[in-house]
């Protein structure tokens, strides 16, 4: 398998890095987006990762062509949990259009869009809509409580997509 260029929005500390160690997938670049410095930090003491720090001021045309993109965009305006403000503009949700804009540069500049996956959380159906749409697959629904993680389990639900 040829090493992935990967690019992590909202990486957090690394988890996509991690799944793909744990799978053996080699990585030959991955490029982060976020704004947590404790986050980063963490990521720096692991992994030798490209730091982009904060995903408003990324400019997508200065990326190379992207295997794979992981995207957690805020979710505190989309969750049945939350706010429920949706993808209004200025909201921390409205950041998951990034992601689209990613994709739409990579594909004008290269001819093809990266595999992505999106982790959301459960959400009202027509934001759900709007996420389809825009990246032309249907969510899958996940229940992590049936996935062990280390030695804890989650009691969540998550919304992941993958295509291909």
């Amino acid at each position: 398998m040829q090493p992935l260029t990967v690019f992590s929005m909202f990486d957090g500390i690394s988890c996509g890095r991690i799944a793909l160690e744990r799978a053996g997938i080699p990585v030959k670049q991955y490029f982060t987006s976020e704004i947590d410095n404790y986050a980063s930090a963490i990521s720096r003491y692991n992994w030798n990762t490209t730091e982009l720090g904060d995903i408003t001021k990324i400019n997508f045309n200065d990326l190379p062509k992207l295997s794979v993109i992981f995207c957690g965009a805020p979710c505190q305006d989309l969750s049945l949990a939350g706010y429920q403000k949706g993808f209004a503009k200025g909201t921390r949700s409205s950041l998951f259009f990034k992601l689209i804009e990613c994709l739409e540069n990579q594909e004008k500049r290269f001819g093809v869009k990266p595999k992505f996956l999106v982790e959301q959380v459960k959400m009202k159906k027509e934001n759900l809509k709007i996420m389809e749409d825009l990246l032309g697959v249907k969510g899958v629904m996940i229940n992590l409580s049936l996935i062990q993680i280390g030695r804890c389990r989650r009691n969540t639900l998550r919304r992941s997509r993958w295509t291909t």
